[in-house]
């Protein structure tokens, strides 16, 4: 039996050395066909984020259009709305250094 094992070895490696171009060639083309399915699929994803972005951007602005003609403020600013000056600041800034550590020592 295991004269059948040394000739199936010999035979592979004076196949391996015979035919070793070819091998080669085959294991490059494999490789370059895997890396060219790689980057159309990477191409393909991109796209995709593209689309489903410029939908989200649409799907917004339209949002946007039907509250501005329904008068609303969301409408015209979107998601930044400008600050009502007509109401004072929550929390006044300090003045100075030593009152802003008054402040934090109180809390």
């Amino acid at each position: 039996m295991q004269w059948i094992a040394v000739i199936a070895i010999v035979l592979l490696v004076g196949l391996v050395l015979t035919f070793w171009k070819t091998i080669l060639g085959a294991l490059a083309a494999l490789v370059l066909a895997g890396a060219a399915l790689w980057a159309w699929q990477a191409l393909r994803s991109r796209v995709k984020e593209r689309r489903e972005q410029a939908a989200a951007l649409a799907a917004r602005a339209d949002r946007e259009h039907a509250l501005f003609l329904e008068g609303k403020d969301a409408g015209v600013y979107g998601r930044y709305s400008p600050i009502d000056l007509d109401r004072p600041r929550p929390t006044p800034l300090p003045a100075t250094m030593a009152e802003w550590r008054e402040q934090r020592r109180r809390k």
